[in-house]
């Protein structure tokens, strides 16, 4: 008989406290993060065509930051007011704001993927 063994969370939570290389404004808030589902990660992917309007003339940033703030939108289900009221991060004019939220959800997900791995050498002694 094989064990089961419970997957870790779907979700995180974490505070930023940013300031902003270009506006020098002070962003700051808690976020609650949901790993993307298949249907969440279609979504993101859409939106990241949209803003690329596939073009593959786009410098390799633009791409970038396209990518971070789609899965930004459809990963991000609790924030703070100023994040909403950014457009979800497009109204922006610092970038370290971005990376800053995608570093924090990409450290989730690494974190993740490694407890299912461990899980998963675990579950195999």
């Amino acid at each position: 008989m094989k064990k089961i063994v419970a997957l870790p969370s779907m979700e995180c939570e974490f505070e930023i406290d940013v300031q902003g290389s270009e506006t020098d404004q002070n962003f700051k808030g808690i976020f609650k993060y949901k790993r993307l589902t298949l249907g969440k990660r279609m979504e993101a992917a859409k939106m990241k065509c949209k803003l690329s309007e596939d073009l593959k003339t786009l410098p390799d940033d633009v791409l970038m930051y396209n990518e971070m703030v789609s899965e930004l939108r459809y990963g991000i289900i609790e924030y703070p007011d100023w994040w909403k009221n950014s457009n979800f991060g497009l109204d922006l004019y610092d970038v370290n704001i971005i990376t800053a939220l995608y570093k924090e959800i990409q450290n989730f997900e690494n974190e993740w993927e490694e407890k299912v791995y461990k899980n998963k050498e675990e579950k195999n002694k």
